[in-house]
């Protein structure tokens, strides 16, 4: 690398204003493509593909609907809903729905709806009527409305809430109408259509989406405050104006460059690489503070600037290298989660820390050459640093290594029994503010509601199932044991539609129910002569798939997941004919357990995968295994703590939390990787002796220190937010961030002062205290 590496830095300081110059244009260029970044939040991108509740779910929603599934509370202020006042706003609701954009004209479900239908027989003729054509005016046809819907089990679980204060409309959208543009029509209805007499509440997969990219979209601002808080942070760590503008330069550049290629391939910007300018900022900006901080050590030698950029240049070239790529690699590994967005966020954010490579190793040094340096002597914060690690690396000398050993234990032993406590969970709702809209509509209808969450059961044929006895009464009686489960408000299904007709059809002596099985003629002619756009929510055209939906409380991911297992062994218990086939899994319900098992699957594979890759970069490069080690125990020890927070505090496995694991490594990596070349470089001068250790630890520990604390800073305005995943990112990532470098400065030096690895120690391993 020095030959080499000479002969490059000589060009870029030769030829340091094409450099500069090159860098711009790219920059400029890069940053026009950003320019076409869309915001965007396409929530299947969420959700694993390949997993097979997944899979099921998108069947459903392309023969049932779902895409955009949304509820309408309309609550009484006073009395019931069986109130000519309260039942026209529930009318005008049904009908504003109806002429709304995207809309699908035969999921729209309420009292006054043309799909919600009565069959009767009427002289004979089996007739399905529309159960609220217009608003009753008088006592009785009140009386008689209440009494139908009550008097139906479907109607009066699907539609009306237990205590009768509340009704409910419910619609779908297409997959093209947006989140936002649903949420904002809502709002528009209930405020114009609120009464005296009535509050309205909605609510629904892009209500919440909706009100989830409010905040989270809200890190643009948060950029920019922990902008200024890293500038001041590294103001005091250096002293000096060119000590902020040259890492944030670094940064910013890379930044740039990374949502300009987001713009030129097309991704849009969502829940999870809203983040990345942060990340890749703070990245940047730390390995071009270790530079910095080596450039005004060999100044404070040479007294030539130019001398100086070479010095540094070929002293932390090779370790940031080192550093950087293994930092890259950190987070491109989380390729391993089967998540489109995790994915994304995870090779962007490792393209951007690339990109900082390529301009911290070109388009800093032609820019430092061309301003005059200026050197505060004791910067405030640098100051600290140093009496710190003066304080360790003195004590580590002298052998009192027990101390660190011992706290080194306990918090291991805190963490490994906070590591069996996490448990994997995740729902939209529990990182919404208290008091925000969404969440305040949520809690409302859910209230009035319980059964927000859908789960479905999906059964298909290769000819026509519907009128099939076999289906009819497993459906029937699947219904019935569901309705048994504490997590299970309600169910429906086309049988609750057949039974319907099937009473009006005998004069109220019921052909059907969990004990006698309907005879398939009959069952087709009912069919036939009830069928209606209410099948439609139930019931392919083709009569060759049906869906049963169940809807459950808002209850842990592990329950929904028992009950989904339950299902399926009450299913194959019965042992269904190979003519149809009944598959548990799609709805919300089970997509939440699918995200849930591959954050589990996909974090232990990622842990597993990041630290191979690290440990193997790491001993090539060093090239030695025991390098590699050493560069891997202080990030087995930082990840440890890391999991060990989210089980004590009680902080759910999710696709947020997880994330901050590779956070943490791929940033901590570049700790150890700086600490253990300074050493080496150190120990391997001619006539060095135990100051040589002080000198390491001086040089590269100031280096971690600074960067550890911008970046902590940088991420805790994060953590000042009403935004629960705000708060999380912002706590877990900054605390993480100063334990991997309390580590790396602490139980690094002393594994290596204990064990004297050749790699570092050479020929002095038994010279040196």
């Amino acid at each position: 690398m020095s030959k080499r590496g000479g002969r490059y830095i000589a060009a870029v300081i030769r030829h340091r204003w094409a450099v500069i110059v090159t860098t711009l244009l790219l920059t400029a260029l890069l940053g026009y493509q950003a320019t076409f970044l869309n915001i965007r939040s396409d929530p299947d991108s969420m959700f694993p593909p390949k997993h097979p509740f997944v899979q099921i779910d998108a069947r459903v929603r392309r023969e049932f609907g779902g895409w955009h599934y949304v509820l309408i509370a309309v609550k009484a202020k006073h009395g019931d809903i069986w109130d000519p006042a309260v039942l026209s706003v529930v009318f005008d609701i049904t009908q504003d729905v109806r002429l709304l954009p995207g809309v699908l004209p035969n999921a729209i479900f309420s009292l006054s709806s043309p799909n919600v239908r009565i069959v009767e027989d009427r002289e004979g003729v089996i007739e399905p009527r529309y159960l609220m054509r217009s608003v009753p005016r008088d006592a009785a046809g009140l009386a008689a409305l209440r009494s139908t819907v009550l008097g139906e089990d479907l109607l009066r679980k699907g539609l009306v809430s237990a205590d009768q204060t509340a009704t409910i409309v419910s619609a779908d959208f297409d997959d093209v109408t947006s989140e936002k543009e649903i949420s904002e029509s809502l709002q528009e209805i209930a405020r114009r259509r609120a009464t005296g007499d009535v509050d309205i509440f909605f609510t629904g997969g892009p209500v919440l989406i909706h009100t989830y990219n409010t905040y989270i979209f809200q890190v643009w601002q948060r950029f920019v405050i922990a902008f200024g808080v890293i500038a001041c942070l590294l103001y005091l760590s250096f002293g000096s104006l060119q000590g902020v503008i040259i890492p944030l330069v670094s940064g910013g550049l890379s930044t740039m460059w990374a949502i300009g290629l987001m713009g030129y391939v097309g991704i849009g910007v969502d829940q999870w690489n809203t983040i990345t300018p942060i990340l890749v900022m703070s990245i940047t900006a730390g390995h071009s503070t270790q530079l910095l901080k080596r450039y005004y050590e060999e100044l404070a030698t040479t007294a030539d600037s130019i001398a100086a950029v070479k010095q540094s240049f070929l002293k932390v070239a090779p370790v940031m290298l080192a550093a950087g790529l293994t930092a890259a690699l950190g987070f491109a590994s989380l390729v391993a989660f089967d998540v489109p967005s995790l994915r994304t966020f995870g090779v962007f954010t490792a393209f951007g820390i690339l990109c900082g490579l390529g301009i911290e190793l070109s388009f800093i040094p032609a820019l430092r050459c061309l301003i005059p340096p200026k050197v505060n002597s004791e910067p405030p914060l640098d100051r600290v640093f140093l009496t710190i690690l003066a304080g360790i690396s003195r004590s580590l000398r002298r052998g009192l290594h027990w101390p660190y050993l011992g706290v080194a234990g306990l918090l291991a032993a805190v963490a490994l029994a906070g590591v069996f406590r996490i448990v994997p969970d995740f729902s939209f709702i529990a990182y919404l503010p208290q008091g925000s809209d969404g969440q305040r509509n949520f809690a409302a209808v859910q209230r009035l509601f319980p059964g927000t969450l859908p789960l479905t059961i999906l059964i298909e044929g290769s000819d026509q199932i519907a009128q099939d006895p076999e289906l009819i009464g497993l459906i029937s009686a699947l219904q019935k044991h569901l309705e048994k489960q504490n997590e299970v408000v309600y169910t429906s299904s086309y049988v609750d539609i057949l039974k319907q007709a099937a009473l009006a059809f005998d004069s109220g002596k019921p052909l059907l129910d969990a004990g006698a099985l309907i005879d398939r003629r009959l069952a087709a002619q009912l069919l036939f002569l009830s069928y209606s756009p209410q099948y439609g929510n139930f019931l392919s055209r083709d009569m060759k798939t049906a869906v049963v939906w169940a809807f459950l409380r808002e209850v842990p991911t592990e329950q929904i997941a028992a009950l989904i297992h339950d299902v399926q062994r009450f299913v194959a218990a019965r042992h269904p004919p190979d003519r149809w086939r009944v598959r548990v899994g799609g709805g919300v319900a089970a997509t939440r357990v699918a995200l849930t098992e591959e954050i589990v699957r996909g974090k232990i594979v990622n842990i597993v995968v990041v630290l191979t890759v690290i440990f193997l970069v790491s001993s090539l490069i060093l090239r030695s295994l025991m390098g590699g080690f050493l560069v891997l125990l202080p990030l087995l020890f930082t990840v440890l703590i890391d999991l060990g927070l989210l089980g004590n505090l009680r902080i759910p496995l999710d696709p947020i939390t997880a994330s901050v694991a590779a956070m943490a490594v791929g940033i901590g990596a570049d700790y150890a990787i700086y600490l253990i070349y300074r050493m080496r470089e150190e120990l391997a001068a001619p006539g060095a002796g135990p100051e040589a250790i002080d000198r390491a630890m001086k040089g590269a520990g100031r280096g971690i220190l600074s960067v550890a604390t911008a970046i902590a800073g940088g991420y805790l305005t994060l953590a000042v937010s009403s935004f629960r995943a705000f708060v999380l990112v912002g706590m877990l990532v900054s605390v993480t961030m100063i334990f991997s470098a309390l580590v790396s400065i602490t139980l690094l030096p002393l594994l290596i002062i204990r064990f004297r690895p050749r790699l570092i120690f050479g020929a002095h391993r038994t010279r040196i205290a």
